[in-house]
């Protein structure tokens, strides 16, 4: 099952669920997570572009916004992006304001023990958008298999694209790309090991086109992925 976009007649709900999902875990947590949560719903509601999936707002409007330091907002977006309650788009450089997007997978495994208390209709629907890993090998096909030899473990082609990825992005590497082992090459099928079920169906759903694009400048456009746990 795949994430439902938050468009249509149901993503009023939707948006309020995530919001839900949020005011809950800050509810449940310390005295710090509920600032944290609270400071982050006050953007949700007051400037995330629902239609793009992403969050473009200066640390100077947060911290008038929050009525705190610019050094307050540094922590509590570092503390999000910690949670993985935040992925980073692209990072803020040259006077240009970074961009965030919400890990709406990451929501709802951290608020699913408090989902019944809400209520069962709202577990119910919470439920349904879970995406639940149905099969432990992920499969994306790709045109036609290549006939390279295979690359070992060590390979430095996958050594040089955990390079780039983490220059790229450092939380996201170590959140994500970091829980991925190179298995091997051979046949025109690339074979990765993921941390478990959750590491595999998150990467597909979320960063197969950025993996698929480093894949290719290492071994070629005709491959087939296998993403095991």
């Amino acid at each position: 099952m795949v994430l439902k976009k938050l468009s249509g007649v149901q993503a009023a709900v939707q948006k309020y669920d995530i919001i839900t999902a949020l005011s809950v875990l800050g509810l449940n947590g310390s005295a710090g997570d509920l600032l944290t949560y609270t400071r982050m719903i006050s953007l949700l509601t007051a400037r995330y572009n629902w239609r793009l999936d992403e969050l473009s707002t200066g640390q100077a409007e947060m911290a008038r916004m929050w009525g705190v330091t610019p050094r307050t907002v540094k922590r509590e977006v570092k503390k999000l992006l910690n949670a993985e309650i935040l992925v980073c788009k692209r990072q803020g450089v040259k006077g240009r304001v970074a961009v965030y997007r919400l890990n709406y997978i990451q929501i709802y495994r951290l608020s699913e023990p408090y989902w019944s208390a809400v209520g069962s209709d709202y577990a119910g629907r919470m439920a349904e958008k879970t995406p639940r890993p149905t099969d432990n090998v992920v499969r994306l096909e790709f045109e036609h298999a290549g006939t390279a030899e295979p690359i070992t473990t060590t390979s430095p082609q996958w050594q040089a694209i955990c390079t780039r990825l983490m220059a790229e992005d450092r939380s996201r590497y170590t959140a994500w790309y970091a829980k991925l082992e190179f298995i091997g090459y051979s046949g025109g099928v690339v074979q990765l090991r993921a941390q478990g079920s959750f590491v595999a169906q998150y990467v597909k759903m979320h960063l197969t086109e950025r993996l698929m694009h480093e894949l290719a400048l290492e071994f070629g456009n005709d491959l087939r992925l296998e993403i095991l746990s």
